[in-house]
């Protein structure tokens, strides 16, 4: 049921959501579900949960960084500061789950005490003016 695009879409309206649950997610693939005449789908989070982990991610960052790229090329003139195509950067950290793999990935930092902390990542991000889109990202251990 929850095949990689119907997860990413939950999970894009999980994390543009007031509530940011996984809970919400699932109930939102429900409501989908039901409109489209489809049968419902259990509304407990463990296979959704269990999908998110399963995403391609190295296909959706090529999508991603590809589509933006497209659109920041083929961005009108009126969209462009003084005709220039302009490239913002941004960055931010995350915490990411406490999970092995995570704390071997992105470690904690020396001034927490051990297993009282989460993993953290940091995070740079190009993003196109005009268009509004990723055009590539990083993530790092912070």
């Amino acid at each position: 049921m929850f095949l990689p695009l119907v997860t990413l879409k939950a999970f894009i309206f999980q994390v543009l959501s007031d509530d940011g649950s996984c809970k919400q997610a699932v109930a939102g693939v429900l409501i989908d579900r039901i409109v489209d005449g489809q049968s419902a789908n259990t509304v407990n989070t463990g296979p959704y949960c269990k999908a998110r982990q399963r995403l391609p991610l190295k296909e959706l960052r090529a999508a991603t960084t590809a589509a933006g790229l497209r659109l920041h090329n083929q961005s009108l003139a009126a969209w462009r500061w003084k005709s220039y195509k302009v490239v913002l950067t941004d960055g931010a950290t995350v915490q990411m789950p406490d999970t092995p793999k995570n704390q071997a990935d992105f470690p904690q930092l020396d001034s927490q005490k051990p297993d009282l902390g989460f993993p953290i990542a940091r995070m740079a991000v190009l993003i196109s003016l005009a268009a509004g889109t990723v055009l590539d990202y990083s993530l790092g251990a912070y």
